[in-house]
């Protein structure tokens, strides 16, 4: 990052070679990739997050088509069968869930030589456990990390964390 006050610096003399222009060489050209990447890894990340709202175990019957075979999942990585698992134990504790992208939030980088783009949003959540009572909500911030090297683009990291708890979604019940 640039520091917001560069020291001042003497200007060089006008015939000193410091003023001579460097050969001029056009600065390299964006990815063409990346508006298509970019585009996928947001849609990728728009259906994720309705396929994981809903009820019951379905979570984990949906996941297996987004994620790739190893994943870093809130900063431990395991091999997808192992995240299924920890996506039915989610559902069996929270069988009502439901999750809102917030608008103007989605934001999305992509690195060509690492064939990824990293997506960053912000979804407000409902999960709700009618056999106990227990219901939990508010805002939380989702990074997933979608990879492109492989034949389809596939969740390689997930993290998130919750911003606020608390009523955050409209007054209408979860997803029944």
């Amino acid at each position: 990052e640039t520091p917001p006050h560069a020291p001042a610096m003497n200007p060089p003399a006008m015939n000193s070679p410091a003023m001579t222009p460097p050969s001029a060489s056009p600065p390299p050209a964006p990815d063409g990739r990346f508006g298509d990447w970019a585009g996928a890894a947001q849609r990728l990340t728009d259906d994720y997050i309705d396929s994981v709202s809903g009820t019951g175990p379905g979570i984990a019957a949906s996941a297996p088509r987004f994620y790739a075979e190893r994943v870093r999942f809130h900063g431990r990585v395991m091999s997808l069968p192992a995240l299924m698992a920890e996506k039915r134990r989610f559902a069996r504790r929270w069988p009502d869930r439901r999750y809102e992208l917030q608008p103007g939030t989605m934001r999305t980088a992509c690195n060509g030589p690492a064939a990824a783009c990293v997506v960053r949003a912000v979804f407000a959540f409902q999960a709700r456990n009618p056999a106990t009572g227990a219901l939990s909500q508010g805002l939380s911030d989702l990074t997933l990390e979608v990879s492109f090297a492989g034949g389809r683009p596939a969740i390689v990291s997930e993290s998130s964390r919750v911003l606020r708890r608390g009523a955050a979604l409209s007054a209408a019940p979860a997803a029944t």
